[in-house]
């Protein structure tokens, strides 16, 4: 069109494709127009009436050897223009164009219809992005503004963009811009002031992200987060070359909330990222999941044999099979190795206040670190009133084994705490201890246990833990039965186990239970590499009982199928003792040991690696 306001039109615009691609074409559009005004153009100005572009397909193809098809003689450099001599360069150089608010007009700007592929050769179907539509405008003295909505990888988003005016950039050297998104039911807010007159060539934004469920993302980005509920995180986000630095940090999740600074740099192909955070309350409810978990869920076994296939279930064809065994492709895992292996940093995390559920359980600590693949935790630490709560792990997940240990330590933990989170009007509680070292080599923290190497040990001194039914299987068994009540309420004290670990197989150098009356004793072994039991039970009386059973008991079984049963020459055994016990029981009230009801002797017992050879247990051994 030639007037004083031209414009310029393409249609059916294509370029192909190089050979060995598996696409056609790389480019094609159904049509781009732009209108310009030519009388602006005298004065070194560009106004342009309209910028039209309809039906723009864009296919980006990776192959398997590594070939792209959007670089063409990638890494060579460009021939010089002989006709361009250094005079003139440099001419042209010491004459910069003078800039005005009205140096760049664009009236109106309408994409519509833009789409891009991403084809890789380790996926089946592209990455797609679309540009549905975006309208915006510039006009002299105020901001760009931009309105857009698209599909990226099947998600929905919208954008809201304003940049401040090409005039406010010339006449204060500054610039703002404002960006508001949404995507994948997440809330993105940009907005920061741009200062020319510095020579540091960043920028400071102002950044938000909030939404009902982080897990909303993780279709969109392929990784499996954790569900975090209405979450909000605000920064300044400081942005410079290889490195992206966020200030008054502040993450919030349920009544949960962290503050803190973050630094991540780009150093080859890995990220390192170190963040410190402090927090005046963590609620571990919000951070503690029903059906999600770190690692993959554990796989189904299923018998190996030949599945019978019935009319109600036709053979599938060979397709459909191999559809069927693959499934679709799953989120990575936070702690996929391959995912891992991209990233190196720490995180500190100091807490004024730690809670569970409405119990306070004290301040607390982590530090941990990812490097090389391998994460470590040391520590974790809660201060419990009067006890403690601490942890150390390390190990690298992936295909090989490597070194990994496990050490955890709990002294004086109330119990009531987690029977209070499944049943809120419990009064049950008393402290319990736990002392476990694991050494091994592994590469899942179930691979860790299953051929570690230490010892396990625990013990409970337990309150308002009624031992009533317990007790009737080795007290008097006639007098209960004609009382119909125990007079005295009998109580569980204690229950400890100091089992030794070679290889995943626990053995128990001492496994006993304490109540008022009687004392149970176990013996055996736990393999967790073949996640089976072998227990043998016995009960005892603390005080020689007229008619007392007492009959002992064996578990055995694997994990998924525990059997219980009377143990070897119990029943007889069970038998002659119910009959005897009118002649025997004064002679042995007349010379045992008096045992302590309340398991005084045995219910403050050390855990630990000491003096495991040198355990003993009264009516035990």
């Amino acid at each position: 069109s030639t007037s004083l306001n031209p414009y310029f039109t393409i249609k059916g615009f294509k370029i192909e494709n190089p050979d060995g691609f598996q696409t056609d074409n790389f480019l094609s559009m159904e049509m781009a127009r732009i209108r310009v005004e030519l009388p602006p153009l005298l004065k070194k100005k560009v106004h342009i009436t309209e910028i039209q572009v309809q039906g723009l397909q864009v296919t980006l193809e990776e192959t398997g050897d590594g070939k792209v098809n959007w670089a063409i003689n990638a890494g060579e450099e460009p021939e010089k223009d002989p006709s361009i001599s250094p005079a003139s360069a440099e001419k042209s150089a010491k004459q910069p164009l003078e800039f005005a608010g009205d140096t760049l007009v664009v009236r109106k700007l309408d994409l519509q219809d833009i789409n891009v592929d991403f084809y890789r050769p380790d996926e089946k179907e592209p990455a797609s992005f679309q540009l549905k539509n975006c309208l915006g405008a510039m006009l002299p003295g105020e901001p760009l503004h931009l309105d857009i909505d698209g599909n990226a990888l099947d998600f929905d988003y919208t954008v809201d963009g304003t940049i401040g005016s090409l005039e406010e950039l010339i006449t204060a050297d500054t610039s703002w811009m404002e960006i508001k998104a949404e995507i994948a039911g997440t809330m993105l807010n940009f907005s920061g002031n741009v200062d020319l007159t510095t020579a540091a060539r960043s920028l400071t934004l102002q950044a938000s992200v909030q939404g009902e469920s982080l897990a909303s993302l993780s279709d969109l980005i392929k990784i499996d987060l954790p569900p975090l509920e209405s979450y909000k995180i605000d920064t300044n986000l400081h942005l410079k070359a290889g490195e992206i630095e966020l200030k008054k940090l502040l993450v919030r999740t349920g009544v949960s909330s962290l503050e803190g600074t973050a630094k991540i740099q780009k150093e080859n192909d890995k990220i390192i990222a170190d963040l410190k955070f402090r927090s005046p309350l963590i609620q571990i409810d919000d951070f503690v999941f029903e059906n999600w978990s770190w690692t993959e869920e554990e796989e189904t076994t299923v018998d190996a044999g030949e599945t019978e296939i019935t009319e109600e279930e036709p053979a599938l064809e060979e397709g459909d099979k191999a559809e069927a065994e693959n499934g679709p492709e799953k989120n990575r895992k936070l702690i996929d190795p391959e995912l891992l292996a991209r990233y190196e940093g720490s995180i500190a995390i100091e807490a004024d206040k730690v809670l569970s559920g409405e119990d306070t359980l004290g301040s607390g600590q982590l530090q941990a670190s990812l490097d090389r693949g391998r994460i470590k935790i040391e520590p974790l630490k809660v201060q419990l009133p009067g006890g403690k709560i601490e942890m150390m792990a390390s190990i690298k997940p992936g295909d090989a084994e490597s070194a990994a240990d496990l050490r955890v330590e709990i002294k004086n933990f109330d119990i009531g705490i987690m029977v209070r989170r499944s049943k809120p009007d419990s009064d049950m509680g008393g402290l319990v201890n736990l002392d476990l070292d694991v050494q091994s080599t592994a590469n899942t923290i179930p691979g860790l246990l299953s051929n570690g190497n230490g010892y396990l040990d625990f013990s409970g001194n337990l309150d308002n833990f009624g031992a009533g039914i317990i007790d009737l299987w080795a007290v008097n068994l006639v007098a209960a039965i004609v009382s119909g009540a125990e007079k005295e309420k009998s109580e569980l004290n204690c229950a400890v186990g100091r089992w030794s670990m070679t290889d995943g197989h626990l053995q128990s150098d001492a496994f006993f239970m304490d109540t008022s009356k009687i004392r149970i004793c176990a013996e055996g072994a736990v393999n967790l590499k073949d996640q089976r039991v072998d227990i043998k039970v016995k009960p005892r009386a603390k005080r020689a009982e007229f008619f007392s059973l007492a009959t002992p008991l064996e578990v055995h079984g694997s994990f998924a199928d525990i059997n219980i049963g009377i143990g070897g020459g119990g029943v007889i055994g069970t038998a002659i003792k119910f009959i005897a016990s009118p002649l025997t029981v004064p002679i042995r009230r007349t010379f045992s040991d008096k045992i302590p009801a309340d398991g005084s002797d045995v219910c403050s017992m050390e855990l630990g690696p000491d003096g495991r050879d040198e355990i003993i247990v009264p009516k035990c051994k």
